[in-house]
């Protein structure tokens, strides 16, 4: 073998290393890349805030606490049974006192409820949404119940009115083949007008 051919066969070993290292060297990089991916997913999916480790100023993806949120004036008793560590107890007396009360104007209504403190007010705060006829006129609409498509249920979930005026108020719909206005309510049988301005912000006809 001649002095060229040796040379030769170093320089390409050569260039075989480089290329070699150089692929470990990427591969290398993009296990630690998808490590750093995978610990993020991991801290979405467990709902805790994860801090991303880049420079500048810290980076927080969203904690998963208030993924979902109930309307407090129109929610059911299962609604609040949602919310972690309010129970069907609490949550059923929830329904009865907004029932009871009317519309709630302060999420700091709910301390009157038997059995909430305000340490558990303030963990259930974040679940809570609420709307109000200040949040009407001040232009925030809020979704109203369609009272020619309601269900019993979604009557039943409204301020003031129970599963027996709920039925009262389905029948009278049948028996005038749906309602025309909202003072058609006025000939459901039991329906007073101090429960019906406990939630006539709410309804519409449509």
């Amino acid at each position: 073998m001649t002095r060229l051919e040796k040379l030769t066969f170093c320089v390409l070993g050569i260039f075989v290393l480089v290329g070699f290292f150089a692929f470990g060297w990427r591969v290398l990089a993009r296990a630690r890349e998808n490590n750093s991916i995978d610990q993020v997913i991991t801290g979405i999916a467990a709902g805790t805030r994860h801090e991303l480790l880049v420079k500048g100023p810290p980076v927080f993806v969203a904690s998963a606490a208030a993924a979902f949120q109930v309307q407090v004036n129109t929610a059911t008793k299962e609604d609040f049974d949602r919310i972690p560590g309010i129970g069907k107890t609490l949550a059923e007396r929830i329904v009865e006192f907004r029932n009871n009360h009317g519309i709630i104007h302060s999420i700091s209504d709910f301390l009157e409820v038997r059995g909430m403190t305000p340490k558990k007010l303030e963990s259930f705060t974040p679940y809570l949404s609420l709307a109000t006829e200040a949040s009407l006129t001040s232009g925030r609409q809020i979704k109203r119940l369609n009272l020619n498509l309601a269900t019993k249920e979604d009557l039943d979930a409204l301020p003031g009115i129970g599963p027996v005026l709920a039925g009262a108020i389905l029948k009278t719909r049948i028996e005038k083949g749906g309602f025309r206005s909202i003072d058609d309510l006025q000939d459901v049988p039991g329906l007073g007008e101090a429960t019906y301005n406990k939630f006539a912000d709410l309804v519409e006809v449509r």
